[in-house]
């Protein structure tokens, strides 16, 4: 193991268990400057410049403190691609991977609208607009620096999505029956701040995080009434009879899908007959 690889670990050790500092300490390297696993494994790193010394000083500086990986390296991995990232976004989580997939499984033969409502870094609009060559997705957001940031990674990408700075609380009944909803809206209550990791609530953007916890489910209320023929949505595991429900009461029959972990994060929705 090398010199390198203890100092980055010692420098950042504070960032969580032994295991989250090694992962961490890996990518950064890997990511960062080019170092692979095997390059430290056998001592084979290389001599690092003035000016990359200093660059990673600063990354280690804002890890340190508590500053996610993703937003200190600016990008991060969804499905096998890198998007940018930026504090103005959330940053991807597996269960939005496994909301896409699903969707990718279920819409191959969608040759309508496909809409990402509160699309934050394009994420889920652009890898749907790759994996599903018919569609016509649109990504929505009320942020427009978001916007900025998602319509970067299309670029970047070369993924035809059409964005629109659009806000899900008013566009009730603005969609048809013809036309599918994606969508991971703010959903965490207030109340449930306190659980979550000091680095998700001090660096992620509230913005797209959080609901007041006596209107928990305003997003959900909002997806059922754009009119669309199908919703797929990230929910609160601690909600999903709840936002079954509302869904219901606009005439949608809806499914609950587990994640990897077990636990109860997705929902589709679609109109019957």
């Amino acid at each position: 193991m090398t010199a390198l690889f203890r100092y980055v670990r010692e420098r950042i050790a504070t960032y969580g268990d032994v295991a989250e500092v090694r992962a961490v300490a890996y990518l950064l390297l890997e990511e960062g400057f080019g170092v692979t696993p095997m390059d430290i494994y056998t001592d084979k790193v290389k001599q690092f410049s003035a000016e990359e010394a200093q660059q990673l000083d600063t990354y280690l500086q804002r890890l340190a403190k508590g500053e996610p990986l993703q937003y200190v390296l600016g990008r991060a991995l969804f499905l096998d691609r890198w998007f940018a990232v930026s504090h103005s976004v959330l940053i991807p989580r597996p269960e939005t991977e496994e909301l896409a997939q699903w969707v990718i499984a279920e819409q191959a033969a969608h040759n309508g609208r496909l809409i990402d409502g509160g699309t934050g870094s394009g994420c889920l609009a652009v890898t749907l607009a790759l994996a599903l060559k018919e569609a016509q997705v649109e990504a929505w957001d009320i942020s427009l620096e978001a916007l900025a940031v998602a319509k970067d990674n299309a670029t970047q990408w070369q993924a035809p999505v059409v964005f629109h700075h659009q806000d899900l609380l008013a566009s009730a009944g603005q969609l048809s029956s013809c036309d599918v909803v994606v969508s991971n809206p703010p959903y965490v209550r207030d109340l449930e701040a306190k659980e979550m990791a000091e680095r998700v609530v001090a660096h992620e953007p509230h913005l797209a995080l959080f609901v007041p916890d006596d209107d928990a489910l305003r997003f959900y209320h909002a997806l059922a009434r754009l009119g669309a023929g199908t919703v797929y949505c990230e929910i609160n595991e601690y909600l999903p009879e709840e936002t079954r429900a509302l869904f219901v009461e606009q005439g949608y029959a809806t499914t609950l899908r587990t994640d990897a972990y077990g636990k109860t994060r997705m929902l589709k929705a679609w109109r019957n007959g």
